[in-house]
């Protein structure tokens, strides 16, 4: 039996990775940054975890030691398995050997890749697909990785660094293309849109969403893969003939490129996650997957979590529960699309946010700005830095001030006691409490969440 040790195991692309490794019969052990002890770990790593040290014997035992793009190239147990000449491979690399007997099926895009891989994952399952999965997020009714022996392995795949070109795809979806990440393309577009062109091109069969700019002008200098269109033109294979609100749910009616008319129904809101949930539709429709059973399905999934998921409410009186939101959104471009469906819903937008680096913050600042000022209320914390210097970029201070000269409403969000003051006395019937970023952010809304249950 092959033993795995993975440097950085809790994050999220290693821990669902470590998962599936452990469920198809790997014996694995790992290290991070989390004690020892701590309840969050999950049962199966008994034993087989430690808190950041160099552990000589699991790293002498193991056949492969994984990393992640986030380990530098110092850190101890890396340099230690690299003078016992291991076998040691980057995430995706170990992605490569255990998918290599499936039919992979790859989400890619700039936003919407967890939503919709999650989406598909629950597609395929509900309808005894079998398949394997790995999901950079956790699913509401899924886990976020699972070994079986079906045909198919679904993957969110990782364009941040690149790394998705380390892996072979059959099947890929492109959400969308916007520029993130440009630190690892050598801060240039081009470069991220090249490895888009190289991963499409390594690809039988692309989905893609027609409206999205970026990627309709790549797939046009793509020769030998077959591309399926989405959008609301005539010019596309799937055509959405409507999205339609509701109270709870959306309806999304679209047409196949055999001219028929399908509806579905899909829990998530906005009309992100219904493009979201077109591409997963689709993917399920070219699997050969029932129009009804799909149509089924489609209603059940109830997302992932840290999109905008409801973790708690603030009770006014006893008619009005004000939803607290935990959202995972750090680009302006998803920022944007969230505020946007609550200003649909004419809501009272209470927003705690959390900028992500320093550098994202700098490079989208007026993006940033433009979108964070529709917010009613904002409250703005300190940058979470993952590890980035401030050097002469933006920071939080220069997000208020910038945005005050439009805004009455702006605040620093120092502690969790004052946001807890401070949306306090903004709250009505009609708001909801909106905290979002990529960052510390979470573990700030559950701790508020905490304290408004207690009053």
């Amino acid at each position: 039996m092959k033993k795995v040790h993975f440097i950085g195991i809790l994050g999220t692309g290693m821990s669902s990775l470590a998962l599936y490794c452990h469920e198809s019969g790997y014996l694995v052990s790992g290290s991070d940054i989390k004690d020892t002890h701590d309840p969050s770990l999950p049962s199966w790593l008994d034993n087989k975890y430690y808190k950041n040290k160099l552990n000589h014997n699991f790293i002498n035992q193991a056949d492969y030691i994984v990393y992640s793009t986030a380990i530098s190239k110092d850190h101890p147990e890396l340099v230690y398995a690299n003078e016992q000449k291991k076998n040691i491979l980057h995430r995706s690399e170990l992605i490569n050997l255990i998918s290599a007997n499936k039919h992979v099926i790859s989400i890619a895009g700039t936003h919407g890749k967890t939503t919709t891989s999650a989406f598909t994952a629950w597609l395929f399952n509900k309808n005894h697909l079998n398949p394997s999965f790995l999901i950079g997020g956790t699913p509401s009714n899924l886990s976020s990785a699972k070994y079986n022996k079906g045909n198919h392995i679904i993957l969110e795949a990782d364009e941040s660094d690149g790394s998705f070109l380390n892996y072979r795809t059959d099947t890929c979806v492109i959400t969308n293309i916007e520029p993130d990440h440009l630190e690892n393309h050598d801060n240039s577009f081009e470069n991220y849109l090249n490895s888009f062109k190289d991963f499409i091109e390594g690809c039988q069969t692309c989905i893609y969403n027609f409206h999205d700019k970026y990627t309709s002008s790549l797939v046009k200098d793509i020769k030998n893969t077959v591309f399926y269109s989405f959008g609301y033109s005539q010019d596309v294979d799937f055509k959405i003939i409507y999205v339609e609100p509701n109270d709870l749910t959306q309806t999304i009616k679209i047409q196949t490129p055999d001219q028929k008319i399908h509806k579905f129904e899909t829990q998530l809101q906005g009309k992100y996650n219904a493009e979201n949930a077109v591409s997963a539709w689709i993917i399920g429709y070219l699997n050969d997957i029932h129009d009804e059973k799909l149509a089924k399905s489609t209603q059940s999934f109830e997302g992932v979590k840290r999109r905008c998921e409801i973790i708690g409410h603030i009770n006014i009186d006893s008619n009005a529960k004000i939803p607290i939101l935990d959202d995972y959104g750090h680009h302006p471009t998803e920022c944007n699309a969230v505020i946007k469906e609550f200003k649909r819903q004419d809501k009272n937008i209470i927003h705690i946010f959390q900028p992500h680096r320093y550098s994202r913050l700098t490079n989208f600042f007026d993006e940033f700005c433009n979108t964070l000022k529709e917010s009613d209320v904002l409250l703005v914390q300190d940058v979470f830095t993952a590890g980035e210097n401030k050097e002469n970029r933006k920071d939080a201070y220069d997000l208020i001030n910038k945005i005050k000269k439009y805004h009455p409403n702006v605040f620093h969000a120092k502690d969790t006691q004052t946001i807890v003051s401070i949306v306090n006395k903004f709250v009505d019937n009609n708001s909801i409490i909106l905290f979002q970023g990529a960052g510390s952010v979470s573990q700030t809304a559950h701790e508020c969440a905490n304290l408004w249950k207690q009053n």
